[in-house]
C-alpha cells in the first residue's frame, strides 16, 4: 500500500463559533467512525490535525506576507495520512472524509513520495 496526504482546504472559518453543541457532537462523531473505518482496515497512518485559518507564507527571496487575505477555498486547514491500494481508493476515502461536507470544503489527495538519498536509485 502506498501512503496519501489528504490536505483540507476551504471550509467556513466561523463554523465552530456558529455551530450548535449538537452540530459540533455530530461532526465529532462522523470523524471518529471515519477514522475507526480506516483503522479497521489498517490504513489510518495519521487524522492529523485542523489548522488556524491565519498564518505566513515566507519564500526563499526573504518575503513574508500575511495569508490572512487568501480567498479561504485556498486555504489549507487540514490534513490526514492514509495508506491506500491506489489513488483511485485514497479518493474514495477522501469521498468518505467528514470534511466534504462543510461549506465551501474540498479535498486534495496527493500521494506521498520517498525521498531518495546519495546513492541509491529512485
Amino acid at each position: 500500500m502506498e501512503q496519501f496526504m489528504l490536505i483540507y482546504k476551504g471550509g467556513d472559518a466561523n463554523w465552530m463559533a456558529k455551530a450548535s453543541r449538537e452540530e459540533i457532537a455530530a461532526s465529532k462523531a462522523q470523524w471518529q467512525d471515519w477514522a475507526a473505518a480506516l483503522q479497521a482496515k489498517g490504513q489510518l497512518v495519521s487524522l492529523g490535525a485542523p489548522l488556524v485559518f491565519s498564518g505566513f507564507k515566507v519564500s526563499g527571496d526573504g518575503g513574508i506576507s500575511d495569508i490572512s487575505s487568501t480567498r479561504v477555498a485556498d486555504l489549507v486547514t487540514g490534513y490526514s495520512f492514509i495508506k491506500a491500494g491506489s489513488m483511485e481508493e485514497a479518493i474514495t476515502w477522501a469521498e468518505k472524509s467528514p470534511y466534504i461536507s462543510y461549506p465551501d470544503a474540498s479535498v486534495e489527495v496527493r500521494q506521498v513520495t520517498q525521498m531518495v538519498s546519495e546513492g541509491s536509485s529512485a
